[in-house]
């Protein structure tokens, strides 16, 4: 019987402090509360999620990573820019949540809105359960090596 490899860590949750400051850059005014841009943010987590498991794929890391976009959105709630801060990503991770987050939308405001996300990415890892049919093969295996 071949050596079983063991599985991939489980999928790696992105765990973000959605506590965006929610404060003005310059002192431009803006109307979306903490409460609106926060909600907007966790309905778009899945796809940060999704750039960190794909710089996984590649590079497999089980350190915790510390990010900051600088998010700036118009009035309409689209994003026009975004600047991704720290080091410590993976390899085509920055890129990739650039992508995304430029791709979202926050609710209209009379204002231009500055904000900042800070982005914590924690591998978590999950006891793997066995395979029934693994298990049952190792056990026929071993009751056939035994001494009669």
């Amino acid at each position: 019987m071949k050596p079983r490899t063991s599985p991939r860590p489980s999928p790696v949750r992105v765990v973000s402090a959605f506590a965006l400051l929610a404060a003005a850059c310059g002192g431009a005014k803006h109307d979306l509360s903490e409460q609106q841009l926060s909600g907007a943010v966790a309905a778009q987590q899945p796809s940060l999620e999704r750039c960190y498991q794909s710089a996984l794929e590649t590079s497999p890391y089980r350190q915790e990573i510390r990010m900051e976009a600088a998010i700036h959105i118009a009035p309409s709630g689209a994003v026009t820019a975004v600047d991704i801060e720290g080091s410590g990503g993976l390899p085509g991770m920055s890129p990739c949540l650039k992508q995304a987050i430029m791709s979202w939308r926050f609710p209209e405001a009379n204002d231009a809105t500055h904000t900042s996300l800070p982005l914590i990415f924690k591998p978590q890892v999950t006891k793997a359960q066995p395979d029934p049919a693994a298990v049952q093969q190792a056990v026929r295996e071993a009751l056939k090596a035994q001494p009669q």
